[in-house]
């Protein structure tokens, strides 16, 4: 189990980091302010708990790929409400050959950030 994440940084306008960890979102986040040097935290935007959350962050940079600003690290230009529904779509996508849905109950959960334990085998 893990999640795909949106983080957003005052200080970088208009960008979005989007990756995925087997921890929480905030703890993540957390770890980016000191080694970095970046002058403010990072804030989650958003963030989905599933056990296929690394093929969901693939799928997702695929999709992003034309926003990326570099190559080599997670970050998009791309606007943070925009990145959320392309997550929540990615929700929607046939993974590994289950069929996965995103529903108002599931959103609800997805707003607060409960773990979505059962989303990714929902239906199979």
């Amino acid at each position: 189990m893990g999640c795909v994440y949106i983080l957003v940084n005052e200080a970088m306008p208009g960008l979005v980091k989007i990756g995925q960890t087997s921890r929480t979102a905030e703890e993540r986040a957390g770890e980016l302010l000191p080694p970095t040097g970046v002058p403010c935290p990072f804030e989650v935007a958003c963030a989905l708990y599933c056990e296929q959350y690394k093929k969901l962050e693939t799928d997702i940079h695929k999709k992003l790929n034309a926003y990326r600003v570099n190559t080599k690290k997670e970050f998009f230009r791309y606007p943070v409400n925009d990145a959320i529904r392309v997550l929540k779509r990615g929700v929607c996508i046939n993974i590994d050959n289950k069929i996965v849905l995103f529903t108002p109950f599931i959103e609800i959960m997805f707003s607060f950030l409960i773990p979505l334990c059962e989303v990714c085998s929902i239906l199979s």
